[in-house]
């Protein structure tokens, strides 16, 4: 009966965590979304503007749309602007410092920054938020990566660009280790697929190992 009761609440703190991840993982969304509303940087897109072009006319795009659509505390440290080829249009990062420095672009430094599972999703027919991560080696932690597609109108056969929006882990952190109720409980959040995103806790030797296998 104390197992039972011990499992049961376990699995209820497993849909709390959960309920409150996709609550923010929705936030992100909504403000990832907006970017609709900024009409003339969706008509450029839409046109047959040189990349030249739209890197001339939007450069300050990428910092607009992180100050205009998500709050501070929602931990956005740097997005990016593409084309549907890959081709970036702008960029905003929040501090440029060798502590806290993040990549002007993320397919630079020979997939450092796990930019390949992102071409493979924008290349790809999946219409829902892409959900990602890598390791900034200057912050000496993880961060957390959004990629939205930007489409034609409803038309959701016509990517017109899409965006990248990273995030500090510690959000996400926050709302995992809220839920460990025990020093010796290990937790970790992978997309399915891809790496893992965030890693909380210790694990012996044995407990490593099954680990291993189940993350890979």
């Amino acid at each position: 009966m104390i197992y039972q009761q011990a499992e049961e609440e376990n699995f209820n703190s497993l849909e709390n965590m959960q309920d409150d991840i996709y609550d923010y993982i929705k936030v992100m969304e909504n403000g990832m979304i907006d970017i609709y509303n900024e009409r003339e940087f969706i008509r450029g897109l839409k046109g047959n503007m040189s990349i030249d072009q739209l890197r001339e006319n939007y450069y300050r795009e990428a910092y607009n749309i992180a100050a205009t659509n998500f709050d501070t505390s929602e931990g956005v440290v740097a997005l990016y602007l593409y084309t549907p080829r890959h081709e970036l249009i702008s960029t905003y990062r929040r501090a440029a410092t060798p502590r806290h420095n993040y990549p002007e672009d993320i397919y630079s430094n020979g997939g450092e920054f796990n930019g390949g599972i992102v071409k493979r999703y924008v290349e790809s027919d999946d219409t829902t938020m892409l959900i990602s991560s890598y390791y900034n080696t200057s912050r000496k932690k993880d961060i957390v990566r959004f990629v939205l597609k930007l489409y034609e109108n409803s038309n959701v056969k016509e990517k017109i660009g899409y965006v990248v929006c990273d995030v500090d882990s510690k959000r996400i952190r926050k709302l995992m280790e809220k839920y460990i109720t025990d020093e010796e409980v290990f937790m970790w959040l992978q997309p399915a697929g891809d790496r893992e995103m965030l890693v909380s806790g210790r694990l012996d030797e044995k407990g490593r190992d099954g680990y291993e296998n189940l993350r890979n």
